[in-house]
């Protein structure tokens, strides 16, 4: 490709991987493109919308921002970093492996056909879908309800083991607690 003096490059330059990144995917592809936060960020912005709107660059690229900006509000400065980003780099990867459909001449973005395999890894999806520390608690649960059954059908057994394995077994619920609920309790 050559071009004349003043003349501008295509918008988009497909990447030689691009064609076998639509045809191959691996366990480990939704991490990987949710590796990044900007990623990550409009991954879970599409989530929060209805799969029939598109959503235009701008859009994503200022509320990417402010989450970004925390609680201040963006300056324009980083509004303009994420919106730069987003077209030159993030959306053509989401793109490429069909999480988006990114129409580069309208400037608009939609969910893709690999949307809800990253949504799902992520955990943006579906309120119904179990999360990573749902599994500990819900085991540290049982096995607390376990060992009540087990000290009132036994009292013969030694009191300091079973309050010891009980310990154990709140420390779980605990962390899980205070992660998912700590800026709400006292």
């Amino acid at each position: 490709m050559s071009l004349k003096l003043n003349q501008a490059a295509p918008a988009y330059r497909r990447n030689r991987d691009d064609d076998r990144n639509r045809d191959e995917w691996s366990d480990d592809q939704p991490y990987e493109l949710l590796a990044n936060a900007r990623r990550r960020e409009c991954v879970r912005y599409l989530a929060g919308r209805s799969a029939s709107d598109d959503v235009s660059v701008r859009e994503l690229a200022d509320a990417i921002a402010d989450v970004l900006a925390g609680d201040e509000s963006a300056p324009d400065s980083l509004r303009q970093s994420v919106y730069t980003s987003l077209s030159q780099h993030h959306l053509d990867k989401l793109d490429g492996h069909d999480v988006i459909d990114y129409d580069r001449e309208e400037r608009s973005i939609s969910t893709g056909e690999n949307f809800e395999m990253v949504t799902h890894v992520s955990g943006v999806s579906d309120s119904r879908c179990w999360h990573i520390g749902t599994i500990p608690v819900c085991t540290s649960t049982l096995t607390l309800a376990t060992l009540l059954v087990t000290a009132v059908a036994f009292p013969q057994l030694p009191t300091a083991a079973v309050i010891g394995v009980a310990a154990l077994n709140l420390l779980p619920i605990g962390l899980f607690v205070q992660a998912h609920f700590g800026d709400r309790i006292l």
